[in-house]
């Protein structure tokens, strides 16, 4: 089941600061919709996209691997 969340509580319960997870939102890094005004983020989305960038460590700025949307 997905739990929906505001930003502002996606950023108390993330690494994030509000203007990073509205680009993650609006560039599709993370699911997300918008509801009026407010933009909702899947919590386990968000998460998982955590997950994945600590992982990556530095290679996530490595210009030479595959740019593929994360």
């Amino acid at each position: 089941m997905s739990t929906w969340i505001s930003v502002g509580e996606a950023v108390a319960q993330s690494i994030y600061s509000h203007e990073h997870i509205y680009h993650l939102a609006r560039t599709g890094k993370v699911k997300s919709r918008k509801s009026g005004s407010i933009w909702l983020v899947e919590l386990e989305s968000l998460k998982e996209y955590e997950s994945r960038m600590k992982e990556l460590g530095p290679q996530k700025f490595d210009p030479t691997r595959d740019n593929t949307p994360i």
